[in-house]
């Protein structure tokens, strides 16, 4: 099963550190849920003034090719800590500041008070793609935000909160539970939902996740129907003890949503708490002509690539078309731990449009089970969901990181806007 991060969505890149690598266990043996860059099992929070610390962060390139959106905590009037998965593109450069947009002050999509551009973003030196040690970033604002009763700092974390506390977790993210081996079926809401959830012993956590899982680096919380989700990466983790709201936990990845047995993984505070404090944030651009400041952010997107315009006008080529989509594979190849496909989409006219291309890799990969005392070989399958970018001329490239080695399938599909599905297209390739 795979594990992934959980913004909606990217990818990400930076190289974990030597103690990093020096702590954790070697890929064989790793268990086989993988992790995914989201609140399910919440309710809507009533006021922002409950949650004063939380924004969104908007990621947007000048083309509109790479956009994803997260959560993020007030550290200070002038920064905001995140995930680093929030803040590195697919090709694991970190995004240019101009790419990043802060909105504060509501619960409500449409409603935000506070509009802040990036100054400079500076994500963790150890963050890891494949192990999400040390996924925490710094997002540094051009102008402080003007603090009141609905966008306040949070204090963060010294220690770690005990075992079985439930912890606060909140964020724009889907809503719905899912398996890993699932497409995630939820939608964004545009209200600020919360939820809580027990935190977990670290040595259960690591039996789950293997490799994944570091108790120097991570938390993890969650249960069965109550669970963070795509587009909460990068939210805060809150402990409300008697001392006051902490920031314990920064939303990293997981597999699947709100599954039994399946946590979230968090990034520790304790241990990026000197980072989000005091780090220089880099990356600073220079500042753009002066633009109109939007009243609120663009309207939830979903992480595939899709036609924007198609149908907006009139939707009688929605109802008109019954033909299916094409998908057409032009290239494919799978090396390390990365496989990346190309493909050409049609739609016969009269068309409404393609809305989604979404592609899947399902590997299949030797590895150790059982004690590790008395390990054995076993076949084992992970899945992962595929970024997407969308190029010109129905052209779409469709990328995959962080995968064991091991044999490939690749499937895509593409749906249009009067919801025809193609038939899947399927190639298979090995890397070793």
């Amino acid at each position: 099963m795979t594990a992934v991060m959980r913004a909606a969505t990217s990818a990400l890149a930076a190289l974990l550190t030597t103690i990093a690598l020096a702590l954790a266990p070697s890929a064989a043996d790793a268990s086989e849920h993988k992790v995914e860059p989201r609140i399910v099992g919440g309710s809507q929070v009533g006021s922002i003034a409950e949650v004063p610390w939380q924004v969104l962060v908007w990621v947007e390139s000048p083309d509109s090719q790479f956009r994803l959106y997260c959560g993020g905590s007030v550290v200070s009037p002038s920064r905001i800590a995140t995930a680093a998965h929030c803040v590195v593109d697919d090709d694991g450069e970190v995004v240019p500041a101009s790419w990043v947009t802060v909105y504060a002050g509501s619960t409500n999509w449409f409603g935000f008070k506070q509009v802040r551009d990036a100054a400079a973003v500076s994500p963790h030196p150890g963050y890891s793609t494949e192990t999400y040690a040390y996924d925490a970033a710094v997002i540094e604002l051009e102008e402080p935000l003007t603090l009141g009763p609905g966008v306040q700092p949070i204090e963060l974390a010294e220690t770690d909160p005990p075992v079985g506390a439930m912890l606060q977790v909140s964020g724009w993210g889907t809503t719905t539970a899912y398996h890993p081996e699932e497409d995630n079926p939820g939608d964004s809401p545009d209200d600020l939902m919360a939820v809580l959830v027990p935190l977990w012993d670290a040595e259960d956590c690591k039996d789950v996740y293997g490799i994944y899982f570091s108790e120097l680096l991570h938390l993890c919380a969650g249960e069965a129907g109550k669970d963070s989700c795509q587009g909460d990466s990068g939210g805060p983790l809150v402990h409300h003890a008697a001392g006051g709201p902490r920031l314990v936990g920064i939303v990293s990845a997981g597999a699947g949503c709100a599954w039994p047995n399946l946590p979230g993984i968090y990034t520790r505070v304790t241990a990026v708490r000197e980072f989000l404090l005091s780090a220089p944030a880099v990356g600073a651009s220079a500042p753009p002509p002066p633009t109109p400041v939007p009243s609120q952010p663009p309207a939830p997107v979903e992480p595939w690539a899709a036609d924007e315009d198609a149908c907006a006008e009139d939707d009688s080529g929605c109802r008109r078309d019954g033909a299916s989509p094409q998908v057409k594979v032009l290239k494919a190849a799978c090396a390390g731990s990365t496989c990346r496909v190309e493909v050409s989409v049609t739609d016969a006219a009269p068309s409404s449009g393609i809305y989604r291309v979404s592609g899947t890799v399902h590997t299949s990969f030797k590895a150790k089970c059982g004690r590790r005392r008395a390990a054995r070989k076993c076949a084992k399958t992970a899945s992962r969901r595929m970024s997407v970018q969308r190029r010109s001329g129905g052209r779409y490239r469709l990328t995959a990181r962080g995968l064991r080695r091991g044999t490939h399938e690749i499937r895509i599909i593409a749906t249009d806007r009067a919801g025809n599905r193609s038939r899947a297209v399927a190639v298979t390739r090995k890397s070793r």
